[in-house]
């Protein structure tokens, strides 16, 4: 299983608090737990998941494209407001 990980936080204070490293070492810690290859690692950092225009989140963005081209089989996420709020 290819996964791509995706970590986020979503303001400056998150930035500090909520750590993308934390996250991404959850993650590597999942897919470890499973047997699942990393394919990728994706962040954005300081970003909103709130509204359409994903311009705002560039690795995100990646994310999907590396989905769309067969590059990943699984998708994951510390928590599910991570990847979206909607």
């Amino acid at each position: 299983m290819r996964a791509g990980l995706y970590a986020r936080v979503s303001s400056e204070e998150q930035v500090d608090g909520y750590s993308l490293d934390a996250q991404r070492r959850a993650l590597e810690d999942f897919c470890r737990q499973r047997g699942w290859g990393i394919a990728g690692h994706y962040a954005d950092e300081g970003k909103s998941a709130r509204g359409d225009d994903l311009a705002k989140r560039p690795q995100f963005t990646r994310l999907l494209d590396d989905v769309c081209a067969g590059k990943l089989d699984v998708v994951v996420v510390h928590k599910l407001d991570r990847f979206a709020r909607n």
